[in-house]
């Protein structure tokens, strides 16, 4: 009964009697479905799975309004049984409402330096898109060799100084010939960098800060039994390396393969986590999905972050996220996130600490300034993980949220294809390029502050687009443009934005827009009402916890689906 009468606006029949003794899944099944508001507490399902009643009753307003829950929280989940009629009861906010919190307002000034590029930038390289920042030296990988081959590729170190960042290195590998594109995923941690190939096989090269160069060391290794993926994603910290890797012999078995560094500055590797998921293709032999549809977004601390998604709206799976913990001697996986939307691709995320963010592109429509991309925010409450917002500008094209990112209580979310005609901020021209910069004000409420954009902005430069994000500090990002075409079309830049965070002295009612006055731009405006949702589901099996009881805000959900 998944999503059975999501959206269903009008519906409101009796459908108490209803057997639902062999139901296994209600998720959003009234979810938007506004008017719905009969008895159905009654509903006793005894197969009905205890992480498949999220959202249940999101944003279905008259129920909320006739019914409460019998344990005092504001979170929509089911089952029925867990509510009783109570007209009026309901204290949370309904879809629709937009709250704000002046108390913790505050203006968000920037100013964007550059753009920056390599010596040997043209055409195609399109410099930016894959970078690695670490303190004040930045990884620069893909932008193609042309020297010796269009697909060889090559990766180059940046360092700041006062006048802004200069290309220091260019770094090849030992063994140029045996690899390609080279640079097309780049990692960097203080004086080590990771650089991946494809090729005829594989590779991650580790370079190290020797002196005043940069210098390979070690090309990894791995178990005979494991291959490493064409997708070439990996994380890496001061202390752990993790790459994604699949069995040599059961290849749709997927897998972490984890590395530790010793103390003489060589990585080993250490253990594997395995990604097995049951049912993923509903009618293709339960298999897990194919090569590169996992993605590791974030390792910090303990935790490690990973998305995967099913690549096509018509294969009837969810899209969804997992946070691995480690408990001291091996990682466990603490909490499956499931996606919302059933049309849409979730494949990037940010985390940090008790937050994490999944950024999914609407694939419902073909036209991408039709479509809408969200980003869909879930935190943690002791060990237990909620899905607590939505993020959706109105403006938007499916491509928000391609690059995403998260320091503290701000999150950038970038949105590189931005419309023929401009956005609400301006008319930049098509894809342009954007970078969205929003507050958190509580575990509900998200509010945008004020929008980036290039000092040079011009059609088609992709501003906004870097993987893996954005090094965001909370007081500097960097940014990058694929196709800036100083150098020819697409040879990319990046830029550097720095941040000022200050309270607002002098309020208003409402959501009043903060203006930008930073150097090298224009000033930009904000209206943002209504761009971010409240909903609160607990994905956790078998806990009682409860979360304190917060205020549910507005939501925008990206749920469709058909009537039964």
């Amino acid at each position: 009964m998944r999503r059975m009468f999501s959206y269903a606006s009008k519906f409101n029949q009796d459908i108490s009697t209803w057997n639902v003794s062999n139901v296994r899944s209600t998720r959003a099944m009234f979810a938007s479905a506004s008017r719905f508001d009969q008895d159905i507490t009654v509903w006793d399902s005894p197969l009905l799975l205890s992480n498949e009643t999220f959202a249940m009753f999101h944003c279905a307003n008259a129920w909320l309004a006739t019914h409460k829950r019998s344990d005092g929280s504001l979170h929509t989940t089911g089952p029925p049984s867990a509510w009783t009629m109570s007209a009026g009861a309901w204290t949370g906010s309904t879809c629709g409402d937009v709250q704000s919190d002046a108390s913790n307002d505050i203006n968000v000034t920037f100013h964007v330096s550059g753009p920056f590029t390599t010596e040997d930038a043209s055409a195609g390289d399109r410099v930016g898109q894959r970078m690695s920042t670490s303190g004040n030296v930045t990884l620069v990988g893909y932008a193609r060799d042309d020297v010796t081959s269009t697909s060889r590729g090559a990766a180059y170190i940046f360092e700041r100084n006062v006048a802004g960042w200069t290309q220091t290195h260019k770094l090849t590998p030992s063994n140029a010939s045996q690899f390609e594109d080279f640079g097309v995923y780049v990692k960097l941690s203080g004086e080590t960098a990771f650089i991946g190939s494809t090729g005829s096989k594989s590779s991650i090269h580790v370079f190290r800060r020797i002196g005043s160069t940069w210098t390979e060391t070690q090309i990894l290794t791995v178990p005979a039994d494991v291959d490493l993926t064409s997708s070439q994603r990996f994380e890496l910290t001061a202390t752990r390396a993790f790459i994604h890797g699949r069995d040599a012999q059961r290849r749709w078995q997927r897998m972490i393969i984890v590395y530790k560094v010793l103390s003489n500055g060589t990585w080993v590797y250490d253990t594997r986590i395995p990604l097995e998921v049951t049912n993923f293709w509903p009618g293709y032999h339960n298999r897990a999905p194919a090569p590169g549809y996992y993605r590791m977004q974030k390792a910090e601390n303990d935790r490690l972050f990973v998305t995967m998604y099913k690549g096509s709206i018509y294969h009837g799976a969810e899209d969804r996220a997992f946070v691995f913990k480690y408990s001291g001697s091996s990682w466990t996986l603490e909490a499956e996130l499931p996606s919302i939307g059933p049309y849409s691709m979730c494949r990037r995320g940010a985390f940090t600490g008790s937050i994490v963010l999944i950024s999914c592109e609407d694939q419902l429509y073909m036209d991408i300034y039709s479509a809408r991309g969200a980003v869909y925010v879930y935190e943690r409450n002791e060990s237990n993980w909620y899905l607590t917002a939505s993020i959706e500008p109105p403006d938007a094209t499916q491509y928000f949220g391609r690059t995403i990112d998260i320091s503290g209580e701000y999150a950038l979310i970038g949105d590189t294809r931005t419309h023929p005609y401009g956005d609400s901020q301006g008319n930049r021209g098509a894809d342009a390029g954007v970078v969205y910069v929003f507050q958190r004000i509580n575990a509900f409420t998200w509010v945008e502050k004020t929008r980036i954009y290039a000092n040079d902005a011009a059609p088609s430069d992709l501003f906004g687009y870097s993987q893996p994000n954005y090094a965001f500090t909370g007081s500097r990002a960097m940014v990058g443009a694929g196709g800036h075409g100083a150098n020819g079309q697409d040879s990319g830049a990046f830029y550097e934005v720095n941040f000022e965070f200050k309270p607002v002295t002098n309020t208003s009612s409402g959501t009043s827009g903060v203006t930008n006055t930073s150097s090298g731009t224009s000033g930009d405006t904000n209206t943002s009402s209504g761009t971010s949702g409240g909903l609160f589901d607990l994905f956790s099996s078998g806990t009682s916890s409860r979360v304190r009881p917060i205020a549910v805000v507005a939501c925008a959900l990206l749920l469709a689906s058909t009537l039964a």
